[in-house]
């Protein structure tokens, strides 16, 4: 049997928020169609607990419904959206990455900024890394072409070290992008604010679909379609979005976060 108890209470937070676009749900149709609530509500076989109980039992379950439909619909559009944004943009110098900076002129790359190598210093002590950089194209070609001005005999042992150099230059850069990486995720996921952003997210999630629904509603029940209702599904709705684009812009750009990557280190 399901302990519930053993569930936490911010990821219950967001289907229990499911009875924002339920009740919704229900005022549209009492709009559409008068007298349907107040019929039911006048029912004498039930008690007026029972028919508080079943109203937001209905509520809940309709809410459920719409805000799965609204978050898969959503879902699909995004990954419409990035992949036609991928496509648009194939061939276009991508952000900072390991697998972009690494052995390349990439010198700008977050992981190799001298603030944040400081800071990480300071915290690691001992343990930091070398405080080094990758040997970049320009300069592996000039050492190269030095090399091949030497006596041949010497070519291949210099070649060897010079390959070899760049092998443990590249490691420790590595490492020092490990870190960030690691320090990223602290930074885009705090432990410490994990319960009020599952709390956000799910009142973020029942308000994008109660707006995206009483839109949708709108077309067809002519009783709501005043200006302040179309504002207020407007706000409920764009007012998500925009929460979950700047989480996924913070996300994914690791740039914006090294600030906070840094005082986090100097705490």
């Amino acid at each position: 049997m399901l302990d519930l108890s053993k569930y936490p209470l911010e990821k219950l937070f967001a289907f229990a928020a499911a009875i924002i676009p339920g009740s919704v749900a229900i005022f549209i149709y009492e709009a559409a169609a008068p007298g349907a609530l107040v019929h039911f509500l006048s029912l004498s076989v039930l008690g007026y607990k029972m028919k508080l109980a079943l109203l937001l039992f209905a509520a809940f379950v309709i809410g459920l419904t719409i805000m799965f439909s609204a978050s898969n619909s959503f879902l699909v559009l995004s990954s419409l959206v990035s992949a036609w944004n991928a496509r648009r943009n194939k061939g276009i110098e991508k952000p900072p990455s390991m697998q972009d900076a690494v052995g390349k002129a990439e010198i700008n790359a977050p992981w190799r900024d001298p603030r944040w190598r400081v800071g990480l210093r300071k915290h690691l002590g001992n343990q930091s890394p070398n405080d080094t950089y990758p040997l970049f194209p320009q300069v592996y070609n000039q050492r190269l072409a030095n090399i091949q001005q030497l006596p041949a005999n010497q070519h291949q042992v210099e070649i060897a070290k010079l390959n070899f150099e760049r092998a443990q230059l590249e490691i420790d850069d590595s490492k020092w992008f490990q870190w960030y990486s690691f320090y990223h995720q602290r930074i885009v996921h705090p432990d410490s604010y994990r319960f009020e952003e599952r709390l956000r997210y799910g009142l973020s999630v029942n308000f994008l679909s109660t707006g995206l629904y009483g839109l949708l509603s709108m077309i067809w029940v002519s009783e709501i379609r005043h200006l302040w209702f179309f504002l207020l599904f407007c706000v409920w709705l764009v007012s998500p979005i925009y929460d979950f684009y700047l989480a996924g812009k913070k996300r994914n750009d690791w740039w914006r976060t090294l600030d906070d990557r840094i005082e986090y280190l100097l705490r």
